[in-house]
């Protein structure tokens, strides 16, 4: 792909990306909003700023780089799960052969446990293994890192040993289903 077709892509994802936050959050200072109602396509290109535009282009030739390896197995992009209802409807990033994917791009450069609860919380949405989840993974594109776990050892470590990831769905499943 030449440059100029990835940076094109790139603002294409950018104006997506406004949307899908005006879709996602309840309140949200767009820039979506200083556009008339009937803007064209190459009005709601200019949104994105140049260097994002850059900065996309440069996580996606990092993540090409990093994840190449999971480009030829199967997968789901933002998955749902039997209970995602039961919290609002969450999905979740992607799943790879089996293992469960959140992609994080910040600034930090450690995962902090609200993050990893968070995809642990995913996990046991799947309240009848529906997906045969057995890898919990992050994709950290600003380092770039790629690192995951087998789903019992990090149920283990997390629970000191005293939870299952079958033990663990039965109960969020009752709790959610008694709210």
């Amino acid at each position: 792909m030449s440059i100029n077709a990835e940076a094109e892509l790139a603002r294409y994802c950018y104006v997506l990306a406004i949307y899908e936050s005006l879709f996602r959050a309840a309140i949200v200072n767009s820039p979506l909003y200083d556009l008339r109602y009937d803007a064209s396509a190459n009005e709601q290109l200019a949104l994105a700023p140049p260097a994002a535009v850059a900065d996309l282009v440069s996580l996606c030739g990092a993540a090409v780089i990093e994840l190449s390896q999971q480009f030829d197995k199967p997968m789901i992009a933002n998955p749902t799960f039997l209970g995602s209802n039961d919290v609002g409807g969450a999905d979740a990033d992607l799943i790879v052969d089996n293992c469960l994917i959140d992609i994080k791009t910040t600034k930090s450069r450690s995962l902090d446990r609200e993050t990893a609860y968070q995809l642990v919380g995913y996990l046991l949405l799947d309240y009848k293994n529906e997906y045969h989840i057995e890898r919990l993974g992050f994709y950290m594109s600003r380092i770039p890192a790629f690192i995951s776990w087998p789903v019992d050892d990090a149920i283990a470590v997390m629970s000191n040993g005293l939870e299952t990831v079958s033990s663990l769905r039965e109960s969020l499943k009752s709790f959610l289903s008694s709210l």
